[in-house]
């Protein structure tokens, strides 16, 4: 991406996270700026036209949501999901307050139930304390995986 912005500094920078739960009618009007290059603002019955000299970077869970004339204005690319090892390095990577140990474990109980969601093993790892025994966090995790939702709920 720094190459694209290097060569192209007269344009402004849009970065859209998740387009996929943007409204349609949001949608609408980003395609609608994205095919006339210049988007219209009303204020108080005051109308303004500006030219949108931009580039739009978005991130997406899914397409499915997307409008079909406004998908084909991007270039899709398609991130695989991590395999464990990553997953793990990741959890350890960003979990610094509990033993290397613990933040495995706790990796590995969400990979196993079916998660491949990062922000799950935070969720439980905030719940738990530096001195917990594995005896604690295996009660967390049983906890967490008998009530809790999963961020895949969520989407």
């Amino acid at each position: 991406m720094n190459p694209y912005i290097a060569e192209n500094q007269h344009k402004e920078i849009i970065i859209i996270d998740e387009i996929d739960k943007m409204a349609m009618k949001d949608q609408e009007g980003l395609l609608t700026m994205m095919e006339r290059g210049e988007f219209t603002s009303t204020k108080v019955r005051n109308t303004k036209t500006v030219k949108a000299n931009v580039v739009i970077f978005a991130t997406s869970n899914s397409t499915e949501r997307l409008s079909k004339p406004l998908l084909s204005r991007f270039n899709v690319f398609q991130i695989p999901e991590y395999s464990y090892e990553e997953f793990e390095i990741i959890a350890v990577r960003i979990i610094k307050k509990l033993p290397q140990n613990t933040v495995i474990q706790i990796a590995s109980s969400v990979w196993k139930a079916g998660s491949r969601d990062i922000r799950d093993v935070l969720k439980i790892a905030k719940l738990c304390n530096p001195a917990d025994t594995e005896e604690d966090i295996n009660r967390l995790i049983s906890i967490h995986q008998k009530y809790g939702k999963t961020s895949n709920e969520y989407n």
